[in-house]
C-alpha cells in the first residue's frame, strides 16, 4: 500500500547543497534501505539480533533524505533539460531514480508493517520500551524517506511531498529522543541521529518557506 498525500502543484527548488563526496554514498544507503521490509518482518517477535541493523537503518533513512533534498534544491538537478549522464553539471540522482522507485515501494510496505507491530504492542501492554520506540522512529524515517523520494521523482507534486516529509521528520524525531531517554547512558548514536535530523529540518524548513519557492 504507498501512502496518500493530498498534492499542490508546486516545486520546491532552494535549500542545502551536498558535496559530490557525501553524494558518492547514495548507491550505498538506497540498497541498504532496500532490507528495510525483511527488517521489519522481524518485528513480529521480539529479536534482539533486529537491533543493530535498526540503527543502520535509522541512520541510513536520514542520510539518503538529506541526500535526495539536496537534489530537490540543487540546480543541476532541478533543470528541465536533463544534463548529459557522467557530465559535471549532471544531477548525481540521474543514474539512481530506478532504484529510488523501487525503494519507495520496499519503504512503504516496511512503514506498514511496523505500524501494525507498534499497534499490536500498543494494544498488549501500552509501556514504551526501547524497542517500541525504535520501531515507531523507524516508521515515521521511512514515510519520511518515502516522501522525499516522490517529492524528487514527482516534481509537480514536491511540495505536498516536503509538507509529509516534514511531518514525518517531526514524529521520528521525537521517537528517536525516546529511544535515546531510554537506552543506556553509554548507547552512542542517537545524539548524531538527532542532530543530523535537526540539520534536516532546518534544511526543510528553507525549502518549504513560499518566498524560496518558484
Amino acid at each position: 500500500m504507498m501512502f496518500n498525500f493530498h498534492v499542490r502543484n508546486e516545486n520546491v527548488q532552494n535549500g542545502p547543497q551536498t558535496s559530490d563526496n557525501d553524494n558518492a554514498d547514495v548507491p550505498d544507503l538506497i540498497r541498504t534501505l532496500q532490507n528495510a521490509y525483511g527488517n521489519a518482518i522481524k518485528h513480529q517477535t521480539a529479536n534482539p539480533d533486529s537491533e543493530a541493523m535498526d540503527l543502520v537503518l535509522e541512520n541510513a533513512s536520514i542520510r539518503l533524505s538529506s541526500r535526495i533534498l539536496s537534489a530537490i534544491t540543487t540546480a543541476a538537478c532541478t533543470s528541465n533539460e536533463s544534463a548529459t549522464a557522467g557530465s559535471d553539471s549532471a544531477c548525481f540522482l540521474d543514474h539512481e531514480s530506478p532504484e529510488l522507485r523501487s525503494l519507495t515501494d520496499v519503504l512503504s510496505y516496511a512503514a506498514s508493517q511496523l505500524e501494525r507491530v507498534g499497534a499490536s504492542t500498543d494494544r498488549s501492554n501500552g509501556v514504551e520500551t526501547l524497542e517500541t520506540a525504535r520501531v515507531q522512529s523507524l516508521e515515521h524515517l521511512y514515510r519520511m524517506t518515502f516522501a522525499f523520494s516522490k517529492a524528487y521523482l514527482d516534481r509537480s507534486q514536491s511540495s505536498a511531498y516536503l509538507e509529509a516529509a516534514h511531518e514525518q521528520l517531526e514524529l521520528a524525531r521525537q521517537h528517536i529522543q525516546d529511544e535515546k531517554n531510554l537506552s543506556a547512558p553509554s548507547s552512542k548514536g542517537y545524539g548524531d541521529d538527532l542532530l543530523e535530523l535537526f540539520e534536516l529540518g532546518d534544511h526543510l524548513s528553507v525549502a518549504r518557506t513560499p518566498g524560496d519557492t518558484r
